[in-house]
């Protein structure tokens, strides 16, 4: 045989034991399935699904896609977790109807989209998180950090808070860099238990937190309740901006921020936000400003310490830049869901 062709079935066997090697496997860039009627031994094909969250983790690679085929899914342990680089897609399959249970996740790099959960808790070594579009009765989150949820909406539930926290007080992480963003929270009520306080939204520690562009709305007692946990739980660096709170059914607080333990709160941002309750951040608390704010509030809740800059409230005015309007007026332009938030909203629409 001559050299020329010797080359040309080394070339020509090349290719086709390329092509061997393929049949019957798939690209790791290929989205990988799940069914509640799948197998973990399966493939993670569409034809041959896998039937949880981490059958497919064992397999996906960063930057991957897992999708779910329509049905309903049990609660389960989210722990795979694949390496670093880009997070992984978890969404349902296109046309799918999927519901699934409650997850725990302590798994890193994951992006859940437009699922409806039963509700989800991230626990301690969880981290780089997003939850985009996704609707839940209510999540739990323990010394978590990196983590987004982005749009979706939370509730209703009953006699439950959701809760950002550290998962003790005796060293445990705190959260970390949370973003909140245009998120609605709705219907969170005390009907089995009357005697508790229902939030719906609950911090017990926190550093680099923001809540922006969300809708709080029936929430029994407070809309959002932020104090430390004591211990080594600490609160700091919280913006709350642009948001929206509705009525309070409990009479409470649209935001309140506690001081029950001094020195481990500090650094508290409220600008641009409407409520029709008042919002409070106690005294004695370093580092609060209110900025742009439409709300009610009464005479004894302007703090020395604290900085105000043009807001509306009803009757009175904690800064020199600050206006006071009638209760009525407030209370309207507060529930007006075309108006802008906050008192530039209000001077908007006059």
């Amino acid at each position: 045989m001559t050299p020329r062709a010797r080359l040309t079935v080394l070339l020509l066997g090349g290719s086709v034991l390329a092509g061997c090697a393929g049949l019957g496997s798939s690209r790791t860039d290929d989205p990988l399935y799940l069914s509640p009627a799948g197998r973990d031994s399966a493939q993670c094909t569409r034809e041959h699904p896998c039937r949880t969250l981490n059958g497919a983790l064992r397999r996906a690679a960063a930057g991957g896609e897992i999708r779910l085929l329509s049905g309903r899914y049990p609660d389960q342990d989210v722990n795979a977790t694949p390496g670093g680089g880009d997070p992984i897609l978890v969404r349902g399959a296109d046309g799918a109807h999927v519901r699934v249970g409650v997850l725990t996740i302590t798994g890193q790099g994951l992006e859940l989209r437009g699922l409806r959960l039963a509700g989800w808790h991230a626990v301690q070594g969880a981290e780089r998180l997003t939850f985009r579009d996704v609707h839940t009765s209510w999540f739990f989150v323990d010394s978590v950090s990196d983590l987004r949820i982005l749009g979706g909406t939370v509730g209703p539930a009953d006699s439950v808070d959701s809760q950002i926290r550290a998962t003790d007080t005796r060293g445990a992480p705190v959260p970390r860099n949370i973003l909140i963003d245009g998120v609605t929270f709705r219907d969170f009520t005390a009907r089995k238990n009357p005697a508790v306080h229902v939030e719906c939204l609950q911090f017990g520690a926190g550093e680099h937190v923001v809540v922006r562009r969300s809708t709080f709305r029936n929430c029994a007692t407070h809309a959002v309740f932020v104090r430390s946990w004591g211990g080594t739980a600490r609160v700091r660096d919280f913006t709350f901006e642009n948001n929206r709170f509705g009525l309070v059914p409990g009479g409470y607080y649209s935001l309140r921020v506690v001081n029950s333990e001094p020195g481990t709160i500090s650094h508290i941002m409220v600008r641009d936000n409407s409520a029709t309750t008042t919002m409070q951040v106690d005294d004695g608390i370093p580092g609060v400003s209110f900025v742009g704010n439409l709300a009610p509030r009464a005479p004894w809740q302007c703090f020395a310490d604290q900085r105000y800059r043009g807001n509306v409230w009803s009757a009175v005015r904690c800064g020199a830049t600050d206006r006071q309007v009638g209760e009525r007026v407030v209370a309207v332009a507060a529930r007006d869901h075309h108006r802008r938030t906050g008192a530039r909203g209000l001077a908007a629409r006059g």
